[in-house]
């Protein structure tokens, strides 16, 4: 029976000395949080490519409305139509017109994957985001094409046409990547990993601290007496004498 219940004691993890331990250790856990905002930051600021967006909205006109009255099965016809213009755009010709026309150097799979688009909060205007490691390309590039979908989708679909709500613009700061958000990450991962590291320490740790402890939860016999450890810090139970020359 007794052995059981020393196996059973074997797993058991204090809690709260495991916090102390890693609370006793903060100048761990704080330096690996620097050294990992540090780490992250020289990263994000020489080896990762900032990445610079160009957008160009439209807004989709639904060929089949009345000129007189707006009715709610034509904006849900309009905002049904996004979802056509944005294949229009990415798995038709259309990239093939926005490469001659811009004169680039890409494929049409290698410009559909700068390209991404989405309706904006549900409505008849539809977003068209290029991003590209060069402002001025990404600009040219988002430029071309709202030159070239209106015509595009004039032919492709009768009656329907898009209009343009806001023009291209060469962006002034990059996109990507988010310096401030890596750092951050970089500062979690240190206290983590700091954190993981005590705490191992701390559960791999089986010298004995407090016997008279022990004693009493492994074993039902009473602890008589505890002998002092005269040889360490007192911490104001135990009090020696050690002369100069010892």
């Amino acid at each position: 029976m007794n052995n059981k219940r020393n196996r059973s004691l074997e797993y058991e993890v204090d809690l709260a000395g495991l916090l102390n331990s890693i609370l006793q250790h903060w100048w761990l856990v704080l330096l690996a949080a620097v050294c990992g905002a540090l780490i992250m930051f020289a990263y994000t600021r020489f080896f990762v490519t900032p990445l610079y967006q160009s957008n160009v909205s439209f807004y989709v006109n639904n060929g089949q409305r009345s000129e007189e009255k707006i009715s709610n099965a034509d904006i849900t016809a309009s905002q049904n139509l996004v979802d056509t213009y944005i294949v229009i755009l990415k798995y038709g010709t259309t990239l093939d017109e926005v490469i001659e026309d811009a004169q680039l150097n890409y494929t049409a799979s290698q410009l559909a994957g700068k390209i991404d688009c989405k309706a904006i909060n549900g409505t008849e205007v539809f977003q068209v985001m290029v991003t590209d490691p060069s402002p001025e390309m990404a600009a040219k590039i988002a430029k071309s094409i709202a030159k070239v979908l209106p015509k595009r989708v004039a032919d492709v679909i009768e009656g329907s046409s898009v209009k343009i709500v806001r023009e291209a613009n060469v962006p002034t700061s990059p996109f990507s990547p988010n310096t401030r958000k890596n750092v951050l990450i970089g500062a979690i991962a240190g206290v983590i990993l700091s954190s993981l590291i005590v705490s191992l320490r701390f559960i791999l740790d089986d010298r004995i601290r407090d016997a008279a402890r022990m004693l009493k939860e492994q074993y039902s016999y009473p602890v008589l007496a505890v002998i002092p450890d005269l040889t360490g810090s007192s911490k104001g139970y135990y009090y020696h004498s050690q002369s100069k020359g010892s």
